[in-house]
């Protein structure tokens, strides 16, 4: 497979507001969702003033005067090595008072829009999602262009929990957002700014509203270990999700991973964003070296970063998520990534296996283990990704008696009886009205309980024994 399109930039509008009394449709050049999905979603309407200083809303309409507008109030833009983030200023009531992030209370606002960067796509819809198409991979519908009954033959990516939640797509025109003089006048068209590079359309990403990326979540929190690890447990379930669906990310850093902390700061629940640098498959042909690896470069697999341009050659991105994300892991345990922080020596093309640091000593014995064998430099050696979640979910899910036999037939019934009762408490909690189906642990027990191999299972259980020092 040949790939050359670029990874695009984007801003995020913090709220979208839905006016369930009108039916209109979202834009006349939807892309991002069927017929059917236009008549179940109301219209959309844009604010020209974010109102930071104030609770009041200024809503304006567009010079097409359609239906479909863009609502976002109180966002504040910041900037961070280039890129746009939000900050949010009012605090959830079910959040720990020593909290030091600042969270808005979402209220209805729990939906979001992604605006894309168009430097270079025409402006009508069929040139922007063949080139932002990758984009919408994780959304939901099929996609339509404006009024012409064509479907697109694309890949789609399975929801799943640790995907980021993306309900449809459309193209319209690039609107004048707050703070876009100061913060991205490159962005804007000529038609907004004389000196502007952008074009006068772009793509749209309606999606969930997150409060953070991992990124901020890190800065200002200091996580348990047991919050750790259940940020790794998600975040390699969604590395098995997309490897399932013979998917490579190649953009994966904390920035591009967002945190739903409804259940408060010690349960945050992870999701998987920015695929506009995937690959829609695990191998990529690569004669040339005007054909684009990925994304950032400090954080690509040796395999990839190495990779040398020839007429058979390929690259293979099997295991190259994984890699990543083992790096990622130190920054999850509270310690810095060790390629590419300041005063790191270390470099993903040339490093030595045996100088890689110790991950913080709040982590698991096994999962410093497993770090390490993600972090081999051949991809053969590196353990596959749903072992590595399988340790995840079995530390974070088992009791030390698990651990405490030895390998033997007792041992296996042992661990048969623990698939049992976790498989049925599972199950039983999903049935029950006063539970939540959609809290964090219970969809890792779902996702863990519709995957399970038992040979894996007790392959990762006496990996965890080996380990030793159970109790870290």
């Amino acid at each position: 497979m040949r790939e050359k399109s670029p990874c695009f930039d984007s801003v995020i509008l913090s709220q979208l507001e839905i006016d369930n009394s009108s039916q209109g449709n979202i834009g006349e050049n939807n892309i991002g969702h069927s017929s059917n999905d236009l008549n179940s979603h109301s219209s959309v309407k844009e604010n020209e003033s974010n109102a930071v200083n104030g609770d009041e809303k200024d809503t304006t309409k567009t010079d097409e005067g359609d239906n479909s507008l863009l609502t976002y109030t109180r966002l504040i833009m910041s900037h961070s090595e280039g890129e746009q983030n939000m900050k949010f200023s009012e605090v959830p009531k079910n959040f720990e008072k020593n909290s030091k992030l600042s969270l808005e209370n979402f209220g209805p606002y729990n939906m979001a829009v992604k605006v894309m960067f168009n430097y270079s796509a025409e402006s009508n819809a069929y040139a922007i999602w063949n080139a932002m198409h990758k984009e919408t991979l994780p959304s939901i519908g099929e996609f339509h262009f404006g009024d012409v009954n064509h479907k697109v033959r694309k890949k789609r990516l399975k929801p799943h929990p640790n995907i980021v939640e993306m309900y449809f797509a459309f193209a319209d025109q690039v609107p004048l957002l707050p703070g876009a003089y100061k913060n991205f006048p490159q962005a804007l068209p000529v038609r907004l700014l004389n000196d502007g590079c952008g074009r006068n359309m772009t793509l749209f990403l309606v999606m969930k509203r997150y409060h953070c990326s991992l990124k901020d979540y890190l800065k200002k929190e200091s996580p348990s270990s047991k919050t750790s690890l259940l940020l790794l447990t998600q975040l390699l379930e969604a590395l098995v999700h997309l490897h399932q669906n013979e998917i490579a990310h190649r953009d994966l850093k904390t920035d591009n991973i967002l945190l739903d902390l409804s259940e408060g700061v010690s349960s945050p629940k992870l999701a998987v964003t920015d695929f506009g640098c995937c690959l829609e498959g695990l191998s990529l042909f690569y004669p040339s070296y005007d054909i684009s690896k990925g994304g950032n470069m400090a954080l690509m697999a040796p395999e990839v970063v190495n990779a040398e341009a020839g007429p058979f050659s390929q690259i293979d991105y099997s295991r190259s998520d994984l890699w990543t994300a083992g790096t990622i892991a130190y920054e999850i345990f509270g310690g810095s990534n060790p390629f590419y922080s300041p005063g790191s020596n270390l470099k993903n093309s040339s490093y030595n296996e045996n100088k890689l640091p110790p991950l913080p000593s709040s982590a698991p014995a096994a999962i410093q283990r497993l770090v390490t064998d993600i972090l081999h430099k051949d991809p053969k050696q590196r353990p596959n990704q749903n072992f590595a979640a399988t340790v995840c979910q079995i530390l974070l899910h088992a009791s030390p008696d698990l651990f405490s036999s030895s390998r033997d037939k007792k041992n296996s019934n042992k661990v048969l009886e623990w698939l049992f009762t976790l498989s049925s408490k599972t199950y039983l909690e999903g049935l029950l009205e006063n539970s939540n189906p959609h809290s964090v642990e219970f969809e890792l027990r779902h996702t863990f309980c519709s995957r399970i191999q038992y040979l894996e299972v007790v392959e990762a259980i006496n990996y965890i024994i080996d380990s030793g020092n159970l109790d870290a």
